[in-house]
């Protein structure tokens, strides 16, 4: 702190404002605020520590060495529960269809609305479903199919 400035560092979810954050403890303060700079220093499981700069993507383009600085889709989600798909109805996940419990290898019902990563029998990632209890199935959220 060096009045007028303070400096915060804030561990938020998402849908926080920090500008309204910053006006409001201003308010409480009684002097106003307001924010002067911001830097992002972790989103999701992604940190300003491991972030690369564009030349520096291009040189490990260049030096066919991107898959270092790229990380797997499926590393998002690892916070959520895993459901395979059962081995004769991989079709279904092919195609991107919507899925029942019975459908799945673990037979698992989540919560409404929570995400699940469904992946095929040998375990490669194939999406991100949700259960809706009104058509009792898992319906695909985004699908990460590979070409």
């Amino acid at each position: 702190m060096q009045l007028p400035e303070v400096q915060l560092r804030v561990v938020c979810s998402k849908g926080t404002y920090i500008r309204t954050l910053c006006a409001d403890i201003g308010r409480k303060l009684g002097c106003g605020g307001a924010m002067k700079s911001l830097v992002r220093t972790r989103v999701g499981d992604f940190c300003l520590e491991e972030a690369v700069t564009l030349e520096q993507l291009q040189e490990m383009k260049d030096q066919e060495r991107l898959t270092e600085a790229i990380k797997p889709v499926e590393s998002m989600f690892f916070a959520c529960p895993v459901l395979h798909v059962r081995q004769d109805l991989t079709k279904l996940l092919d195609n991107g269809n919507a899925l029942t419990v019975e459908q799945t290898a673990e037979k698992e019902q989540y919560a409404p609305g929570r995400w699940v990563r469904v992946c095929w029998p040998d375990n490669r990632f194939a999406g991100i479903y949700a259960y809706e209890e009104s058509k009792k199935r898992y319906q695909p959220v985004k699908m990460f199919l590979e070409q």
